[in-house]
C-alpha cells in the first residue's frame, strides 16, 4: 500500500499514512489545493497537482480561503455572507446552542442561590456565594464553548458541513484543559487592566483635588467651569480603553489557535496569538471598525437584525482569522498517526 508523508502549515512532516488518510483529510478540510504531500519514492508537490487527489479541488463545491498579505475585510464580509446563506438554520442553532448555554451558566448560580436561600441566614454571604460559583461556573464552561463555537466556524469557512461533533471540540480531553485555562488568564489579565484602569482614574481626581483645590465631586457637578481638568479625566480614561482593547486583540486569536489543533504550548498559544494580532494590527483595526460600524447601525435600527446578523459577522471573524494565520498547521492531532 502506498504511503505518503504531508508537510503542516508549521513545516513539520506527518506521515507516512495511506491515501484513505489523506483523502479523509482533504474531505475535512485539514488539507487544502495547495498542501505539499509527497508520494512514496516521489518529490513534494502541491495536493491539487497529484491526480489520485486533483478531482477533490476541482469541485464546484471546494471552497479554500487564501492566505494574504494583510485583511481583506470586503471578502471576509462577502464570502461569509454567502457561506452563511447556503446554510443558515445551521449557524442560527450555533447562536441559539452558544447563547443558550451561556443564559444557563449566568442564572444556574442565581436559582442555587435562591434555592439555598432559606439554609443560608445572611444575604450578603449568600449574594458572595452565588457571585463565586458564577464565576467558578463561567472559568469552567465559557472557554470550552467559545473554542467549540470558533471550531464550528472554522469548519464552515473551510468548505465543510460543521455539527454537533465541532461544537463539543472544546470539551475534548486534550483540549479542556487549555480551553479553560486560557479563560483563567484572560480574567486575571482583564481584572489587573480594570483595577490599573480604576487606580489611574483615582490618581487623576487626587491631582485634580490637590492642584486645584478643588474637590472632584464638585468638578462633577460643574464640569464646564473646569473645563481642562474634565478633558484630563477624559483622556486618562480613554487611554484606560486603549489599552484594553489592545490587550482584547493581542489575545483574540488563542481560542481561534486552539479550535484550529494549533500545536502550541499553553504559553505558545498567547505568544502566537500576539504575533498574529501585532502583523496585521492596521488591517485588523479597520476590519473591526467596519464591525462596529454594522453592529451599531443594525442595533440602532433595531435589536432584531443586530441578532440575526450575529452568525454572519462571527463567521467574517473566522475568516478573518483563516486569512490571517493561513491553512490548519496540522492535519491531526498526533505527527505520525491519521
Amino acid at each position: 500500500m502506498a504511503g505518503y508523508i504531508l508537510q503542516g502549515g508549521d513545516g513539520k512532516e506527518y506521515g507516512p499514512v495511506d491515501e484513505a488518510a489523506i483523502r479523509s483529510w482533504i474531505e475535512d478540510h485539514r488539507v487544502i489545493g495547495s498542501s505539499l504531500i509527497k508520494p512514496e519514492g516521489g518529490e513534494f508537490a502541491e495536493a491539487k497537482n497529484l491526480s489520485q487527489f486533483a478531482s477533490y479541488f476541482t469541485s464546484g463545491d471546494y471552497h479554500e480561503v487564501t492566505h494574504v498579505p494583510g485583511v481583506d475585510t470586503a471578502k471576509a464580509l462577502k464570502e461569509s455572507w454567502h457561506i452563511f446563506l447556503k446554510d443558515p438554520l445551521r449557524y442560527y442553532g450555533l447562536i441559539l446552542v452558544f447563547w443558550g448555554a451561556c443564559i444557563v451558566l449566568a442564572l444556574l448560580p442565581e436559582v442555587l442561590g435562591l434555592a439555598l436561600a432559606p439554609l443560608v441566614g445572611s444575604s450578603s454571604l449568600r449574594e458572595l456565594g452565588t457571585g463565586l460559583l458564577s464565576l467558578a461556573m463561567n472559568l469552567l464552561f465559557t472557554g470550552p464553548l467559545l473554542v467549540g463555537c470558533y471550531r464550528f466556524l472554522l469548519r464552515g469557512v473551510d468548505g465543510g458541513k460543521p455539527g454537533l461533533e465541532q461544537l463539543v471540540f472544546g470539551f475534548r480531553s486534550d483540549v479542556v484543559g487549555k480551553a479553560i485555562g486560557v479563560q483563567v488568564v484572560k480574567f486575571i489579565v482583564m481584572s489587573c487592566v480594570v483595577v490599573a484602569g480604576i487606580i489611574a482614574a483615582a490618581l487623576v481626581a487626587l491631582a485634580l483635588g490637590l492642584s486645584t483645590n478643588i474637590k472632584p465631586e464638585l468638578i462633577a457637578k460643574n464640569p464646564f467651569e473646569h473645563a481642562e481638568w474634565v478633558v484630563l479625566f477624559v483622556g486618562a480614561v480613554l487611554v484606560v480603553a486603549f489599552l484594553v482593547m489592545l490587550v482584547v486583540t493581542l489575545m483574540i486569536f488563542v481560542e481561534f489557535l486552539l479550535a484550529d489543533e494549533s500545536q502550541e504550548s499553553f504559553v505558545g498559544l498567547f505568544t502566537k496569538s500576539s504575533q498574529l494580532a501585532l502583523s496585521k494590527v492596521a488591517p485588523l483595526a479597520w476590519y473591526f471598525t467596519v464591525l462596529s460600524l454594522i453592529w451599531l447601525l443594525s442595533f440602532v435600527c433595531l435589536v432584531i437584525p443586530a441578532l440575526l446578523l450575529a452568525p454572519w459577522l462571527m463567521l467574517s471573524m473566522a475568516h478573518v482569522y483563516r486569512q490571517i494565520a493561513g491553512p490548519s498547521s496540522s492535519p491531526t492531532q498526533t505527527n505520525n498517526t491519521p
